[in-house]
């Protein structure tokens, strides 16, 4: 137990707000890493995350191919961040829960997205990275649904398998071995293709 001394500093240590540290007083050290999310903690809105597939052990990556930024399941990681549009639930605010819809952005105003309604259905099932106005569209929109729990308003947490719904289509954010990432019809969407999870950035 630390001993705090009662009486006053001396007069040279009370000016520009900075205190003396003597012997006996009670001081309190943080860690660095003390801000390092770990495994079942709950996804706090705003964190940086990695967003990888369960079954593969793969990281949303975004990649530069022929000049053109896209994104594919990698072993390199890519930071992400989630901002949800909506909450249903003021319950615990700061946190994500089950069937939020948010953006996934990498830098300011750069999203997850897949391309405007113009393209072929091949195109359109592909996922890419953009900036500027996509982040304001509908077309970057997903829905976190949790699995394996029956309820949509539970908390996200570190490590937990959830699957991506975008919004607009209804299809779900797929790893397959054949076409990579890609979105999937909801009737051939299996948990192992399907399943993603956020892991804290180390």
């Amino acid at each position: 137990m630390a001993v705090v001394n009662q009486s006053p500093p001396p007069p040279a240590a009370q000016g520009g707000g900075h205190r003396t540290l003597l012997y006996g007083h009670a001081i309190l050290l943080r860690h660095s890493f003390s801000g390092m999310r770990s495994e079942g903690e709950k996804v706090r809105i705003g964190d940086d995350l990695i967003l990888v597939s369960v079954s593969s052990e793969r990281y949303l990556h975004l990649s530069i191919s022929n000049g053109n930024i896209q994104v594919d399941a990698s072993f390199m990681q890519t930071l992400w961040n989630v901002h949800p549009t909506c909450s249903g639930s003021s319950v615990e605010e700061g946190y994500l829960l089950g069937g939020h819809v948010v953006r996934l952005f990498h830098g300011h105003d750069e999203c997850l997205t897949i391309p405007s309604t113009d393209q072929n259905d091949s195109q359109h099932r592909r996922i890419y990275y953009e900036a500027g106005g996509a982040g304001t569209r509908a077309r970057s929109l997903w829905r976190v649904e949790p699995l394996r729990i029956s309820w949509s308003g539970s908390n996200i947490r570190w490590g937990q398998a959830f699957r991506l719904r975008h919004l607009t289509t209804g299809h779900y954010l797929a790893l397959t071995e054949d076409q990579g990432l890609i979105l999937q019809d909801r009737g051939k969407s299996d948990t192992k293709s399907t399943a993603f999870s956020f892991r804290a950035s180390k």
